[in-house]
């Protein structure tokens, strides 16, 4: 298969020295590196390659907006297939070439808008597996499958990103996948979660949950979802939001839940403004 591919990479305050040993493993895999710096004060590293581009952005556009931004560059470029990343992902020297065989064996039979990876497990000779979605960490999306569903929901600006763009494909007759025979590494970091009745909670900060639940509310007014979907959102939002209530900071986080039910309801997207 002859073909031309990006790596988008989102970065957000990165250590550079992570980000730096990725894109040795990265260049040679693809055609183009674009990192897309969506830190207020970039200080990602300057690279030495045609193959890499760096947008600093010197300001928080939400994930959304930034990978929009990449993939844009590398449709603009004239590539086949786009891979994104997170900038904590690690992949071994072939990944990329391994993602993309495996969709060359699948796409006759298979309508795939995106293709992910086993993430922090091994690899194993099954078969493919349709997912509901795929995160974006390690992600495989074919160009024309971009151009038939469109980019990711900026005014979303994080959570529910893939989410959405999976489900949206559903409705013009593409699916999610994952292949079991390629594996990623991806580090979710150390975190300081809550606890409740001296349990460990794992959910995001205050802010997280505003654009969470704004987003739950946003999905129950989109077109991109079934109404087998929206009728769990429902229950998520009935479920979900008195635990997180019930969770320090307490009032940091009622005042946000209720700013985002209040923001979904009235459409309002974009970066929390107040």
């Amino acid at each position: 298969m002859d073909y031309k591919s990006a790596a988008i990479i989102v970065t957000y305050n990165p250590d550079n020295a992570i980000v730096d040993a990725f894109i040795t493993t990265l260049v040679p895999q693809v055609e183009h590196v674009i990192i897309v710096d969506n830190s207020e004060r970039s200080s990602v590293s300057h690279y030495d390659n045609e193959k890499v581009n760096v947008v600093r952005l010197n300001d928080n556009i939400g994930i959304a907006a930034a990978q929009n931004m990449g993939l844009q560059q590398a449709i603009d470029a004239g590539c086949d297939f786009i891979f994104t990343f997170d900038q904590d992902s690690r992949i071994s020297d072939t990944y990329c070439h391994d993602m993309i065989a495996e969709y060359g064996h699948y796409q006759g039979s298979h309508p795939v808008a995106c293709l992910g990876p086993v993430i922090n497990q091994p690899s194993t000779n099954s078969p493919l597996v349709e997912k509901d979605f795929i995160i974006s960490s390690g992600a495989l999306f074919p160009v024309d499958a971009i151009k038939r569903v469109g980019l990711f929901r900026a005014d979303w600006f994080i959570d529910m990103i893939d989410v959405e763009w999976s489900y949206r494909a559903r409705t013009k007759g593409l699916l999610s996948y994952e292949t079991p025979r390629v594996s990623m590494q991806h580090n979710i970091g150390e975190n300081d979660y809550p606890k409740l009745f001296n349990r460990e909670v794992r959910i995001g900060s205050p802010v997280r949950q505003y654009y969470l639940v704004r987003n739950w509310i946003f999905s129950l007014k989109s077109d991109s979802f079934n109404t087998k979907y929206k009728i769990y959102i429902i229950t998520l939002l009935l479920k979900k939001i008195p635990l997180f209530m019930l969770l320090a900071p307490r009032k940091k986080r009622i005042k946000f839940i209720l700013q985002g039910l209040r923001d979904g309801i009235a459409g309002k997207g974009g970066k929390y403004s107040y």
